[in-house]
């Protein structure tokens, strides 16, 4: 079964609409954003002990926009391309897209 990898637990996000994708994991237990370096170890650590499979896992794409960013930057790193759940508020659903990191810029 496909996952779903949220970054970080936060209950104004209704994320009923991502379970259509896979079962549901959150990566962080915590919301502070601001020790950047811990958040980047422990999304790593996540990932990696919930077996993140990016052919056929999802990245959730709610919540901190830092957090966000650091998830985007670690997965790119580590993967290469990924795929995405992003939130198309004017469908009330989620879309699906696929990312392949850029080396060469």
């Amino acid at each position: 079964m496909n996952k779903v990898f949220l970054p970080q637990p936060n209950e104004r996000f209704d994320v009923s609409g991502a379970k259509k994708f896979g079962e549901v994991v959150h990566l962080l237990d915590f919301a502070n954003p601001f020790n950047t370096t811990s958040v980047a170890e422990k999304l790593v650590e996540s990932l990696e002990e919930n077996n993140f499979n990016p052919e056929k896992d999802y990245l959730c794409m709610t919540g901190s926009p830092l957090v966000l960013a650091i998830l985007l930057a670690v997965a790119f790193e580590k993967y290469g391309t990924i795929r995405m759940l992003m939130f198309d508020a004017k469908e009330s659903n989620y879309r699906e897209r696929r990312l392949e990191c850029l080396r060469s810029l």
